[in-house]
Formats: structure tokens, C-alpha cells, sequence
């Protein structure tokens, strides 16, 4: 499991070899409430955004090959009651 914060090119590397893998998506200080679950392969997290707006700087990702990492470190990190949220277009 990574997590990365303002680091677009380590996150961009690792999607880049982890296409079957899993992203969340997340604020830069987690909330159970806003923790969205993508496929590596989704273009809501590999589309760059226009302006100032980059992959790891708004928001943070944390990614692993297993979903179960990233439901413990959810449950562990923000809150022992936390749930990842599936993305609605990749539907992980």
C-alpha cells in the first residue's frame, strides 16, 4: 500500500503499473465521509485536471493491489467505522 501527497509522479508511476490495482480517492485529512474507491483504470483519477489542479495536491491516494489493505488502513487511519465508497462510473 502508498499513499501519496504531492507527489504526482510517484503517484502517476504506480498507476502506471498498477492498472487492476485500487485507488482512494481522499481530502488531505481523511473523513469517513468522503473516502471513494476507484479502480486504477479510472479516468476520474487519471484525468489531469485544468489550472492548478494535479492528482496529489487538492487530494491525497492511497493505493494498493489488495482492497483489503486499503478498507484496514481506512479503519485504522480515519475511522474504526470507516467505509470506502465505490466509485460510481468504475464501479470497483
Amino acid at each position: 500500500m502508498q499513499l501519496f501527497k504531492d507527489d504526482d509522479a510517484g503517484y502517476k508511476a504506480w498507476r502506471d503499473t498498477h492498472q487492476y490495482g485500487y485507488v482512494v480517492n481522499c481530502a488531505r485529512d481523511p473523513k469517513p465521509n468522503y473516502l471513494v474507491l476507484h479502480r486504477g483504470s479510472c479516468w476520474t483519477v487519471n484525468k489531469l485536471r485544468r489550472g492548478n489542479r494535479f492528482w496529489t495536491n487538492q487530494y491525497i491516494k492511497v493505493c494498493s493491489a489488495e482492497l483489503d489493505e486499503l478498507s484496514s488502513w481506512a479503519q485504522t487511519h480515519v475511522s474504526p467505522t470507516a467505509q470506502l465508497t465505490p466509485c460510481k462510473i468504475c464501479k470497483p
